[in-house]
């Protein structure tokens, strides 16, 4: 191989990479705000409670409570702390569906569209 035609590859290569790396500036705008409020997130990510607007960006955030999802706003009222310490809906028709949500709501019954723990 020609040392002009190894430059040209070289060349080649560079203008490439050059262009990929330059494609992904336009293509994301790291100055645009994905979210102004935790409810933005809601609608943006199809209803997942696990994430909140931190900073104008929506991030998946980790829960030690039901207050602290609850706390969100109106949208997660009926929301609770999972067993992978993320928010999650409490929303339910059946008390098997309860159930099926794991040991976070063991004992818990459907009532009012939500798992709840069984009234004494």
């Amino acid at each position: 191989m020609n040392p002009s035609s190894m430059g040209m590859r070289v060349f080649g290569a560079g203008v490439t990479f050059g262009l990929l790396l330059g494609g992904c500036s336009i293509v994301l705008d790291a100055n645009k705000k994905q979210c102004s409020a935790h409810t933005d997130c809601l609608t943006l990510l199809d209803q997942d409670l696990s994430y909140a607007c931190v900073n104008s960006f929506c991030v998946q955030q980790s829960c030690s409570n039901d207050a602290q999802c609850q706390g969100r706003g109106p949208d997660y009222a009926v929301s609770v702390c999972g067993g992978d310490q993320l928010c999650q809906s409490a929303e339910c028709n059946s008390n098997a569906e309860c159930e099926a949500r794991g040991a976070v709501f063991a004992g818990s019954v459907c009532m009012d569209n939500a798992c709840q723990a069984e009234p004494i």
